[in-house]
């Protein structure tokens, strides 16, 4: 039982997340050509200040390079991932292992 309590003190002084950084909820409406309405609900870090390393998307990393001065500020927020949506797509395991840690 003393193993547990120290254990669970130990937890509880942790770092949940980054210094001045939580996680936030935002959704998302698409509408495809056929008519459909789909609502998407994802979730990222955001923080007071610039923490993040910014992770551009493939293509956008190779316009990036191909031009002088590549920009390596931090950023705000970084994207975790859908947390659900209304086509029945579930939650992604970055999320799961995000709410886990």
């Amino acid at each position: 039982m003393r193993d547990l309590e120290k254990e669970r003190a130990e937890i509880l002084t942790q770092p949940l997340s980054p210094e001045g950084a939580w996680i936030h909820h935002y959704t998302k409406k698409r509408v495809s050509p056929s008519g459909f309405v789909g609502w998407y609900q994802y979730a990222k870090w955001q923080a007071n200040e610039p923490i993040f390393a910014r992770k551009p998307k493939q293509y956008k990393k190779r316009m990036r390079e191909k031009e002088a001065g590549i920009n390596q500020n931090p950023v705000k927020d970084q994207h975790i991932g859908r947390m659900w949506s209304s086509t029945g797509l579930g939650c992604e395991d970055a999320v799961r292992r995000t709410y886990e840690d």
